[in-house]
């Protein structure tokens, strides 16, 4: 009933209940009920016209909208047919596409992933600057054109999506004004752009190269929104817009990718998901401050996991702060999106979460020996004898004569490799991969005898390795027959590129006494190896403290001193200012000589202060 309902507009034209239930039991005698028919005017009594209904019927089953044309049967009333239930189906998914297609576009719109494109027609042949130029005088509204573009016959100007009066404003002059005598004729069109990363909007370097200082590579964005360069860039929602924080985005890519702080305080942030790219921009930012914007929840921080060397956050003044019952709550809640934080609102993470536990650096730290188990040896002579031969083996290993290492190797020796996490970019370990040209996540062989072993050796990247004295180690076994101990520390792997990568590893030996007249004794080797144990991580964290005078070592081949490692980086420095400043209330200037004064240590620097302030020896200027 309910389909026939849907299929037949029935009129009784006043016949009786009775009557009308015979015509519809009528209808449904009929051989096979036509759903497809769609009779725009109303048949005469006596029934349907089936030739008619039939054609048109077939009209709709072209289309590819309806069904089979219907054979009426005999009825007294009076049928209007309407649409069949196939073409109800379609047409239903008709507004369904018509709909997403709708919300796709609002969603792009709302996010400002679009612009506005006049299509100016030139028959005077005019340059662009002209046609511009006098086009803006022709409007009241402002107008800043983000590209410009001539062909043969038109001249092409764009505006971002915060200028839609404008544009509208410039459709209008369509016809009505004339370059060089000649009338001009104005298309406008809305263009979406494609990505999820495009952004209409585009922001000169030039707005934001006052706020970042070189030197320190800190890029000060706090209130922004505030700046009277930015007001031709204003949109809802402001830095939480898609558009306009895709926009600051290009913008540091293009001209500063390697800031060390970024500070977005006072901006009346809400949301960060615009900001999901900041990460992958910005891979040395150390020190974040969203202080004193609109954030709700610390949900969405998750916006922000890939800031992964972010160690310094600010997020004080935010309401989401109101929400956090104690500190160690808010610090776990903060570090469930930002594993790598030190330092959260200038005070110390009381339990950070463990170096190299999580992301690539859980590899570094399971390649690196724990510091306690280096301080235990069985005796100094066996200490002695150890540093001898790692020094004779890696002054080997580190230079071009690899191949004679096969003398150190006893006849039925092994030697393994094994890399637990190839990784991704340029830094990944893919060259260890020696024996197989498939891609893989981790690599792992072992070949036995000195021959194989030194081909082995020979085919993997140069390296540099740090001395001997620098290395740790730990002696498991020493028990008059063979010692076995693990070294670890770091090398430099030269490519062809200037600058080297940096490497964590861990060997694992098992020496024997070389029996005097041996080929191992001949060639100078008091020891001979049983078993060789390779692992090896990328360690980018550590080589991104190397800056200058050691990079420049590095790159030359000479491993870096301890005393190069203690110095902090430029990146370090500005960190270690933003905490003590946060935590002292002093100027920049005077947090900086107070570091340098204490060789960069922040206890000592936080000490001293404390002292100075308790006797009153700080000037009033020191806060100012």
């Amino acid at each position: 009933a309910c389909q026939l309902q849907r299929s037949l507009c029935v009129q009784p034209d006043g016949m009786s209940a009775a009557l009308f239930g015979k015509a519809m039991g009528g209808l449904g005698g009929s051989k096979k009920l036509g759903r497809g028919g769609a009779g725009r005017k109303p048949k005469p009594a006596g029934g349907m016209d089936t030739g008619s209904d039939k054609k048109k019927g077939a009209q709709y089953k072209k289309k590819g909208r309806g069904g089979k044309g219907g054979k009426g049967g005999k009825s007294n009333t009076t049928v209007v047919v309407a649409h069949s239930n196939s073409q109800l189906k379609g047409l239903a998914r008709g507004k369904k596409g018509k709909g997403k297609q709708s919300l796709k576009q609002k969603l792009q719109e709302l996010e400002g992933r679009y612009q506005y494109r006049l299509q100016v027609s030139n028959p005077g042949n005019g340059d662009v600057a002209t046609v511009a130029d006098t086009l803006t005088a022709a409007i009241r509204e402002p107008c800043s054109f983000i590209n410009k573009r001539q062909t043969k016959n038109s001249i092409f100007l764009t505006l971002p999506p915060t200028a839609e009066r404008a544009a509208n404003a410039l459709k209008r002059l369509d016809g009505k004004v004339a370059i060089n005598g000649h009338s001009v004729s104005i298309k406008l069109e809305k263009v979406m752009l494609k990505g999820d990363n495009a952004s209409g909007i585009v922001i000169p370097p030039e707005v934001l190269s006052p706020r970042y200082s070189i030197d320190t590579k800190f890029l000060n964005l706090s209130g922004l929104l505030s700046d009277p360069l930015m007001i031709q860039f204003q949109t809802p929602g402001g830095l939480s817009n898609h558009a306009i924080a895709t926009a600051i985005i290009n913008v540091i890519k293009q001209n500063c990718p390697d800031l060390v702080t970024l500070d977005l305080s006072n901006n009346g942030i809400t949301n960060l998901s615009a900001w999901r790219r900041l990460g992958q921009v910005t891979k040395s930012m150390l020190n974040l401050s969203l202080e004193g914007n609109g954030i709700n929840t610390l949900e969405e921080l998750n916006h922000l996991k890939s800031c992964r060397s972010v160690t310094t956050l600010m997020l004080s003044n935010n309401p989401a702060l109101n929400q956090q019952p104690d500190r160690i709550t808010y610090e776990k809640r903060v570090l469930k999106h930002l594993r790598g934080l030190q330092n959260l609102d200038g005070s110390p993470v009381s339990s950070p979460v463990p170096t190299g536990s999580t992301g690539p650096n859980k590899f570094v730290a399971s390649v690196l020996l724990p510091p306690e188990l280096s301080a235990v040896w069985p005796s100094e002579e066996i200490r002695q004898g150890c540093l001898d031969f790692l020094r004779q083996f890696f002054t080997i290993y580190d230079s071009e004569k690899r191949d004679s290492l096969h003398m150190a190797y006893a006849e039925e020796a092994t030697f393994t490799l094994h890399v637990a996490s190839v990784g991704i970019g340029k830094s990944n370990l893919s060259k260890y991969n020696i024996y197989s040209k498939k891609k893989a996540k981790s690599i792992k062989f072992t070949r036995t005898g000195p021959v194989d072993i030194a081909s082995a050796l020979k085919r993997l990247p140069p390296t540099t390795t740090q001395s001997a004295d620098e290395l740790s180690m730990n002696v498991f076994q020493a028990d008059g027959v063979a010692i076995g101990f693990a070294v670890s520390g770091r090398f430099q792997e030269h490519r062809s590129s200037a600058t080297p990568f940096f490497r964590a590893f861990r060997r694992t030996f098992e020496l024997v006494p070389s029996l005097p007249g041996s080929p191992q004794a001949a060639q100078g080797w008091a020891v001979t190896i049983q078993s060789d144990k390779l692992e090896v991580a990328n360690d980018a964290a550590f080589g991104r403290e190397f800056t200058g005078g050691a990079a420049a070592a590095g790159a030359a081949g000479t491993a870096p001193t301890a005393a190069a490692m203690t110095q902090p980086t430029a990146g370090d420095q500005q960190a270690l200012a933003v905490q003590l400043q946060t935590q002292t209330g002093m100027n920049e200037a005077f947090t900086l000589q107070c570091l340098q004064s204490n060789a960069w240590d922040i206890a000592a620097a936080y000490a001293n202060f404390q002292q100075l302030q308790a006797s009153g020896q700080l000037p009033p200027e020191a806060f100012v």
